[in-house]
């Protein structure tokens, strides 16, 4: 069921990127005020703040700082120019370092497919270092990621993330240390190891299921490739429904609660999907 939700959010994204392209100026909602656009200012990645918790209390943290740094800026270049380069070297347990790999992967190609540029720029994040406890020479964290970027194709907007769950267990080796587990509860990563089980040959298993979600985003890219050729063809059949659609509403309650919870609403650990139809819902779309 997981896995549905999964494909039906990544479905809804790049429905809503394909469209983006092809919609009328004088159909769209208004533009956000010039204030409320965030402007970029230096094309790097930026590492605005690591903050430890009390929990660290009497802990040396400066050879972790260091680990965490040097982790996250590998990770957010890799995304950036949407190129692996292998970071395997950071951990000990060489079968999570493939996960993380292939999650990794499995991302630059989805985005490979898209029709519009994906790169990324101007990319800062913040790191909340929590939850400290030390045993059997490991120690264990966890890490709450904020980060914000640039699409190279939407550059006059900045993508915001906030809170994605990173946990560490870190052994160390030879004065360094080095990733004995690792799990990041976000998008494909999810997407991974909610299906992979341990195997004798944990290589093919992992990329048997890249090559079959692959598949299926190759598959779904040439329906939404079809339907924008037909659109821009005009060879499609004009469409009714039993009640309208205010884009504007829905424009201004999106804008309003993207970076906070509306409690009107249940509350999930995870909200994309959520949050997509509390948007539906504000232009109009009944329950």
């Amino acid at each position: 069921m997981k896995k549905f939700f999964y494909i039906l959010a990544l479905i809804i994204v790049i429905a809503g990127l394909v469209l983006t392209i092809n919609v009328k100026k004088n159909d769209e909602p208004p533009e956000p005020k010039e204030e409320e656009i965030d402007t970029p200012i230096v094309p790097t990645i930026v590492s605005s703040n690591i903050s430890f918790d009390s929990s660290f209390n009497g802990v040396e943290t400066t050879k972790i700082e260091e680990f965490l740094k040097s982790f996250f800026e590998r990770y957010y270049l890799i995304i950036k120019k949407m190129e692996y380069n292998d970071i395997s070297d950071m951990f000990q347990n060489q079968e999570n370092a493939y996960i993380y790999q292939t999650a990794l992967e499995l991302l630059i190609e989805n985005r490979k497919m898209s029709l519009i540029d994906l790169t990324l720029d101007n990319i800062s994040y913040d790191l909340s270092v929590t939850s400290f406890t030390q045993e059997e020479g490991k120690i264990k964290f966890r890490v709450l990621e904020n980060c914000s970027y640039n699409f190279n194709s939407l550059k006059e907007y900045k993508t915001k993330i906030y809170n994605i769950k990173n946990d560490f267990v870190l052994v160390l080796e030879n004065g360094n240390y080095k990733i004995a587990s690792y799990d990041k509860l976000q998008d494909f990563y999810v997407m991974i190891t909610d299906i992979y089980k341990t195997s004798g040959d944990y290589k093919v298993a992992l990329d048997k299921i890249k090559k079959d979600y692959l598949s299926k985003f190759d598959t779904t890219n040439q329906k939404f490739a079809k339907m924008r050729e037909n659109y821009l063809s005009k060879n499609y059949k004009e469409m009714t429904c039993d009640h309208g659609f205010d884009r504007e509403s829905a424009y201004n309650y999106a804008i309003s609660w993207v970076g906070k919870r509306n409690s009107k609403w249940h509350t999930y650990s995870a909200n994309c999907v959520n949050f997509v139809s509390q948007v539906m819902y504000a232009g109009g779309i009944p329950m």
